[in-house]
């Protein structure tokens, strides 16, 4: 399994928790409850033939078909992309076998290509083990479109974004000329161009999570660390100009940091994202942004009912509620499944995973037709080995 930052730090969690986190019984606040059916709508099999500990997030098709990835397991042990039915019916599409001609350890959801394929990133493998670009063509033919040799960047963490302008963009955790991640530009037809490294005095670095272009063509990410306050912020970078700048930076003390989750775009032009740590309980937060980089907090966590140390995405529903994750904390300790907003601005939790379920959730949420919600989480599920949830 690759040390992403989510399972470094839930093992550093789960030996030395994190200070300052409120118990359930001295929360200063105490969430709703919103009644809401999680059932596993997939776990992973013991002996780890269909992969072991899925990435964070899924994709959603056209055709209500879920596609992701695990970390690990799978026929040769590197990991897997697979393919869940709406009935919950898995197909592997592709076992990773590391080395030169293949990735391994994808931690990140593939992405749709214009020709009827797959795109997505592995954390290592490629002709030099620091990670690939790879696509899965619709015969389920797998070619590397680019191998990171480590100037370039190394151990990609984040999904594509496929732009409006038919190429696609991403980041990489490391590499790089400060060795602190990259921005970079790719065609299918395997045309790389480095944007920018990452890690200069003031700059953001260490970028993961998925990347967002607004209606302007900008094209907004987040960087864990760095920025004016070493606590994290996020990036915005657009086509016409030379280099990203930074948006904004997160206050470790007020706001919170480590935004490891990515950033969405609402539909009234707000930028949303999750910080893991940071704010008054060190429990984490959501938070909005407008383009021109003003902040607000919507929610701190307590460490209480809602959890804490979230790791996801929030997805907007057709209500106007935000929906996202904390991973740990909670009734359980496995953390929960909460919402923002419906017209009130509390946060309800919908669900507090625990004995059975899928634990740690992490990762972008996505919504059916039908108004119900996947997700993926690394930890627990019938066999322990994760799976993919459903909610209401």
């Amino acid at each position: 399994m690759p040390p992403t930052l989510l399972r470094a730090l839930c093992a550093l969690a789960a030996a030395s928790p994190l200070p300052a986190l409120a118990s359930a019984s001295t929360a200063p606040t105490a969430p709703g409850q919103a009644a809401c059916t999680v059932r596993a709508l997939h776990a992973f099999a013991p002996d780890g033939v269909d992969g072991t500990q899925p990435g964070d997030g899924l994709f959603l098709g056209r055709d209500g078909h879920l596609f992701g990835v695990t970390t690990g397991g799978g026929s040769r042990g590197y990991g897997t992309v697979f393919e869940l039915s709406p009935d919950g019916t898995e197909t592997i599409l592709h076992d990773f076998a590391a080395g030169t001609g293949d990735g391994a350890d994808p931690t990140t959801p593939p992405i749709a290509d214009p020709a009827g394929g797959l795109v997505g990133t592995t954390y290592l493998g490629g002709a030099h083990g620091q990670g690939t670009v790879y696509r899965l063509d619709a015969s389920g033919a797998l070619s590397l479109l680019h191998s990171f040799s480590g100037d370039d960047g190394a151990n990609p963490d984040a999904p594509l974004l496929s732009a409006r302008d038919g190429a696609l963009y991403g980041t990489t955790l490391q590499g790089g000329s400060h060795g602190r991640g990259v921005l970079y530009r790719i065609t299918l037809s395997g045309g790389f161009e480095l944007l920018h490294a990452f890690g200069a005095a003031g700059d953001l670095a260490h970028p993961t999570g998925p990347l967002v272009q607004a209606r302007d063509g900008t094209i907004y990410g987040a960087g864990i660390d760095g920025g004016g306050t070493g606590s994290g912020g996020l990036f915005a970078y657009s086509p016409r100009s030379a280099e990203p700048r930074v948006l904004l930076s997160l206050r470790a003390e007020t706001d919170c940091s480590l935004p490891m989750g990515g950033v969405m775009q609402l539909r009234d032009g707000r930028l949303v994202g999750t910080g893991y740590a940071g704010g008054p309980m060190n429990a984490g937060c959501v938070f909005a942004a407008q383009p021109d980089g003003s902040l607000r907090v919507l929610h701190h966590f307590t460490g209480g009912e809602d959890g804490a140390q979230p790791a996801s995405l929030p997805l907007e529903d057709a209500q106007g509620r935000l929906l996202f994750t904390s991973s740990l904390g909670s009734t359980h300790g496995d953390g929960a499944l909460l919402a923002l907003g419906g017209g009130d601005g509390n946060v309800s939790v919908m669900h507090a995973f625990g004995p059975g379920d899928v634990s740690v959730p992490s990762g972008n949420l996505v919504q059916g037709a039908d108004g119900h919600v996947y997700g993926t989480a690394p930890f627990g599920g019938a066999h322990g080995r994760g799976g993919v949830f459903e909610g209401c």
